[in-house]
C-alpha cells in the first residue's frame, strides 16, 4: 500500500489504493500533511464516483475534523474545503431539478447528505446553502427530508452530530416550526 502511495503525481495512484487510503489516513497511518497532499484527488475522485460509498465519505470528512485538526489549518486551507464543499452541494438542487427519475436523484441527494453530515463540522453555518437550494429548486427540501429523515419523530439520518448547531438548522429548515413537509 505505502509503496503505491508514493508517487511524484498523485494523480497517478490508482482508485482502489487511494480510497484505501482515504478511509484509513488519519486513524492508522499518514500525517495531516500526507491527507492534505491527497485531499484535492480524494474530493474530487469521490465527487466523479470512483472512490467508495458515499456514508465512506462522511467519515472522511468527520475524520478530517476530529483526527486532522481542521480548525489550526491555516485560513486559505480551511477556506478552500469549505468553498469545494459548499459547490459540490449547491449543485446539486439544480442536478435533482433536471433528473427525469428517481434513482439518479436519490443519488445527488446522498451526495448532498454526505457534504452536508459529514461536513457538519467543516463548513460552518449552513443556512446560506440551504437558502440557496430553496431558491435553486424549491422542491428540494421536500426530497431531502423524504430521504434523509424521520419525519415522524423530525430526526436526521445517523451521521449527524446531534449536538451540532447545523443539525438543529438542518431540522429548522426541514421542519419549519415543527411542522411535517
Amino acid at each position: 500500500m505505502t509503496r503505491r502511495l508514493i508517487d511524484p503525481n498523485r494523480e497517478s495512484v490508482d482508485d482502489d489504493t487511494l480510497d484505501h487510503y482515504a478511509h484509513q489516513a488519519l486513524l492508522t497511518w499518514g500525517t495531516v500533511a500526507d491527507f492534505k497532499y491527497f485531499l484535492p484527488e480524494i474530493f474530487e475522485r469521490t465527487a466523479r464516483g470512483q472512490l467508495g460509498p458515499l456514508s465512506d465519505f462522511e467519515a472522511v470528512l468527520g475524520n478530517l475534523s476530529k483526527f486532522g485538526g481542521f480548525d489550526d489549518w491555516p485560513e486559505p486551507e480551511r477556506a478552500a474545503v469549505r468553498q469545494w464543499l459548499s459547490a459540490q452541494f449547491l449543485a446539486v438542487p439544480e442536478a435533482v431539478k433536471s433528473l427525469p427519475d428517481d434513482w439518479p436523484r436519490r443519488e445527488r441527494l446522498n451526495w448532498a447528505n454526505a457534504l452536508l453530515a459529514g461536513g457538519d463540522p467543516l463548513l460552518g453555518d449552513v443556512t446560506p446553502l440551504l437558502n440557496a437550494a430553496d431558491e435553486a429548486y424549491p422542491h428540494f427540501r421536500l426530497l431531502y427530508a423524504i430521504q434523509h429523515s424521520n419525519q415522524t419523530k423530525h430526526k436526521l439520518d445517523g451521521w449527524w452530530d446531534k449536538e451540532s448547531e447545523n443539525y438543529r438548522r438542518m431540522l429548522d429548515w426541514l421542519y419549519p416550526g415543527g411542522a411535517v413537509c
